[in-house]
C-alpha cells in the first residue's frame, strides 16, 4: 500500500525509474498470411508473461518468467513455456522450453504504443528475427 502513504516517503525513485513498458499490452502481427494476436505483461516486480494465438481464439504458446532492464533501452526476457493444450489438441509437457529474448523497446507517448524490436536470442513469433512489434495498452 505504498501508494496510499503519499508524501511520507520523500524519495520515491522506484516509480520514477520504472520504464514505460510496465503494464499489459496486446498487438497483432502477420506472418505468412496468418494474423496472430500477441499479449505481453511486464510487472514492476520483474515478472513477465507473453503469449500468442489466432485472433481471440486459442492460445498457441504461452510463457512466464522475468524481465531485466538493460542499458540503452533494451530489455531481456528470460521465459519458460511453450505450446498450450486446447480442446482440439493436447500439448505435450515435454514441449515446454526456456527462451532468452533480447529486445529493444520504445514508447510513443503521443499514441500510447510500445514497440519491441528483436535483437538476439529467441523470438516472439517464429520467423521474425530482427522484426518489430507494436503493442497497445490493454
Amino acid at each position: 500500500p505504498y501508494d496510499l502513504l503519499g508524501g511520507h516517503f520523500e524519495n520515491n525513485m522506484f516509480e520514477e525509474d520504472m520504464p514505460n513498458f510496465i503494464g499489459s499490452w496486446w498487438g497483432e502481427y502477420e506472418v505468412d498470411g496468418e494474423v496472430y494476436t500477441l499479449t505481453a505483461e511486464f510487472k514492476e516486480n520483474g515478472e513477465a508473461t507473453y503469449g500468442y494465438g489466432y485472433g481471440n481464439s486459442e492460445i498457441l504458446e504461452y510463457f512466464e518468467g522475468s524481465w531485466y532492464y538493460e542499458p540503452e533501452d533494451k530489455v531481456n526476457l528470460v521465459m519458460y513455456g511453450g505450446p498450450q493444450s486446447s480442446e482440439d489438441s493436447e500439448a505435450d509437457s515435454t514441449e515446454q522450453y526456456e527462451t532468452d529474448i533480447m529486445l529493444s523497446w520504445s514508447y510513443d507517448e503521443n499514441n500510447g504504443t510500445l514497440t519491441l524490436t528483436h535483437l538476439s536470442g529467441g523470438v516472439l513469433l517464429y520467423g521474425t528475427e530482427g522484426e518489430s512489434f507494436t503493442f497497445e495498452k490493454m
